[in-house]
């Protein structure tokens, strides 16, 4: 028998990021006018969000160091095939299939196909 009451972890369920997209769904269906210095302050914390990923993805592949990145041949064949193969194979589907598509349109999907994720 436990004696003490379990209770239920709501921060596990609705993590900030969740809660603050919920919030702003709200916010623009309902269409809650915005005080514009708020907005100015999203707007510049919005512009720093990749600088600030890209200093700590910096730092955190520095402490790893260099010489923990081992190239076997699972490695070097799945960046072969994120890098060279999907793109190509986007390139290729465009071609048969993306005949009117604008080129930057076309353009982004190639990246996005080469991008890693």
């Amino acid at each position: 028998d436990k004696t003490e009451k379990q209770s239920f972890n709501w921060k596990k369920l609705l993590p900030m990021p969740l809660v603050g997209f919920l919030i702003s769904i709200v916010v623009l269906l309902l269409a809650i006018p915005i005080p514009g210095w708020v907005s100015t302050t999203f707007s510049m914390v919005g512009g720093i969000v990749t600088p600030m990923s890209l200093i700590y993805i910096g730092i955190i592949l520095a402490d790893a160091g260099l010489k923990s990145i081992h190239f076997d041949r699972d490695s070097i064949l799945a960046l072969i095939g994120r890098f060279i193969i999907a793109p190509a194979v986007m390139i290729i589907i465009l071609k048969l299939f993306g005949g009117s598509m604008p080129k930057l349109e076309s353009s982004t999907l190639i990246i996005q196909a080469a991008a890693p994720g």
